[in-house]
């Protein structure tokens, strides 16, 4: 009887030794596919934030050259009409015509607004004034 307790306990102890191992096994088979999973949607969400980043930054300066047009628009049509005024006097040999297309052309390319140097110049001087 003690043989047959002891047969049956190493029995026992070895199928729970084995189950033991199919359970870890199991359990980091588990785990494996949670951790693919994870690290293939982290690579989709980071895909898909740089994507918008991208996104934002065409939008960005695509409005920023439509404001720099609208601010801009009188100096350069000045430039054009500046430049219309040389090219007729010139063409028509009128001096007179020719010297105010380029006072026009002055006039208009020293009222152009830059976009970011002239607004680094007036923060410079804000801070100059303080």
């Amino acid at each position: 009887m003690r043989q047959t307790d002891e047969l049956y306990d190493s029995e026992s102890r070895g199928n729970q030794s084995q189950m033991a191992r199919i359970s870890t096994l199991a359990n980091q088979q588990k785990f494996d596919e949670l951790y693919g999973l994870t690290k293939q949607s982290y690579g989709d969400i980071q895909e898909e934030n740089m994507l918008k980043l991208k996104d934002a930054t065409r939008k960005g300066k695509l409005e920023e050259k439509r404001r720099a047009l609208s601010r801009n628009a009188v100096p350069i049509l000045g430039i054009l009409a500046g430049t219309t005024a040389i090219a007729a006097g010139a063409a028509t040999a009128q001096i007179p015509v020719v010297t105010v297309g380029i006072f026009v052309f002055v006039a208009a390319l020293s009222k152009l607004k830059g976009g970011k140097e002239e607004k680094k110049k007036r923060g410079e001087e804000s801070y100059a004034n303080c």
